[in-house]
């Protein structure tokens, strides 16, 4: 499985729980590249039918 598709929830929920992600600047690079692609975009959790 590509570390992307596991990455980038857990980075979203450590940014959702306001976890300190400054000592992590490389991990944070591969999230922000991802979240500029269209399809991260489209299924962020807060993009979804169901979100609150």
């Amino acid at each position: 499985m590509p570390l992307d598709l596991c990455l980038v929830p857990q980075i979203f929920n450590a940014k959702r729980f306001s976890f300190a992600l400054s000592p992590y600047p490389a991990t944070m690079r591969i999230f922000d590249a991802a979240q500029a692609l269209d399809a991260f975009a489209r299924a962020a959790p807060d993009r979804q039918p169901d979100a609150e």
